[in-house]
């Protein structure tokens, strides 16, 4: 008898352009593997949904990862979709408006699941959890791994604490009723990485309850040095529009240097009983993490100088910029 309800996974090639076609085959086969371990409990076979950017991403790059992961029996129904200019957040939309299963669980092409993964998603669906995320950690293997996941957003690996409510999701593990994803969806905004935020303040607003299943593991890679200038320079332009887009002066996120600067010591001390490092890594974490809040400031400073400079040099989609009263016009119409 059937013990699970059926679902489509949706996986971006966007950040497969980061780390790597061979790191998103490595991904993906370990997902077919988990979706093979679960065959004899799903309801039906899972959907694969993969997209890529067909102006940057050649589709023989993606069928040849697919081909390769998926073995000549796959395990679920495949399809690759090409976009046209979607970014990372609109490929995810795309996927689950091409979905056709119950639950749609977004998996990003740099991730690699833990054994179990899959299964402790899955399980921890029921009524009133629509909304389960899973726990993303970055790679300690190397020694720039080590020093950077002491102060990053995600976090070194933890110990479990099974299923608990949340304030958030990492968009790159998290799984979704269908039905409510599609009424909320990302929004399309100028903003690098800040969707999947302002989408759980949305859904929190409205009754939606959000979950995590520590559980379910996701290694994320350390960013490559260029990607760590980037990647900081977008938040803080992220800074500056998300301040735009609440109605809030450009000045309103200026504080953020200082306070980052001023946690940093405590946030790397704090992760230390979760990772075993040495005095090099210690120093090292401080210093990557004082350059990379510097750089995050520095996008600050020219998000509210020049923003279409910053949205072109950073490669950021720039939608028109919604009005307060644009947005909650449209957080009524989500109810």
């Amino acid at each position: 008898m059937a013990r699970y309800p059926s679902f489509s996974i949706v996986v971006e090639w966007e950040n497969a352009r980061l780390s790597g076609a061979e790191r998103a085959g490595r991904a993906l086969h370990e997902l077919m593997s988990q979706v093979r371990e679960l065959s004899g409990d799903l309801v039906r076979p899972p959907q694969l949904i993969v997209l890529h950017e067909q102006q940057i991403v050649p589709r023989l790059v993606v069928e040849r990862a697919v081909s390769k992961a998926c073995g000549t029996e796959p395990p679920c129904e495949l399809l690759i979709h090409a976009t046209e200019g979607s970014d990372y957040y609109g490929q995810k939309n795309e996927g689950a408006q091409l979905a056709s299963r119950r639950y749609v669980l977004f998996l990003d092409s740099d991730v690699i699941p833990e054994p179990g993964w899959l299964r402790s998603l899955i399980e921890s669906l029921r009524p009133g959890v629509d909304v389960v995320g899973g726990g993303t950690y970055v790679e300690t293997q190397s020694f720039f791994g080590r020093a950077f996941g002491l102060f990053w957003f995600f976090p070194v690996r933890s110990e479990s604490m099974g299923l608990r409510e949340v304030g958030y999701f990492y968009a790159n593990n998290v799984i979704f009723r269908r039905d409510l994803f599609l009424a909320y969806r990302f929004e399309e905004l100028p903003l690098y990485r800040g969707q999947c935020k302002l989408l759980a303040d949305r859904l929190r607003r409205n009754g939606v309850r959000l979950f995590q299943q520590t559980d379910a593991r996701v290694r994320h890679p350390p960013p490559s040095p260029r990607h760590f200038v980037h990647r900081a320079l977008s938040e803080g332009y992220d800074l500056v529009m998300r301040a735009r887009l609440a109605g809030q002066p450009a000045e309103a996120a200026r504080g953020e240097l200082s306070h980052q600067l001023a946690n940093l010591h405590l946030r790397v001390e704090s992760r230390l009983a979760h990772v075993s490092v040495g005095r090099r890594e210690i120093v090292a974490a401080k210093a990557l993490g004082r350059a990379y809040y510097l750089l995050r400031y520095a996008g600050q400073r020219w998000a509210m100088r020049s923003p279409e400079g910053a949205q072109r040099a950073l490669g950021i989609r720039a939608p028109a910029l919604p009005s307060p009263v644009d947005r909650r016009i449209g957080l009524k119409a989500a109810r």
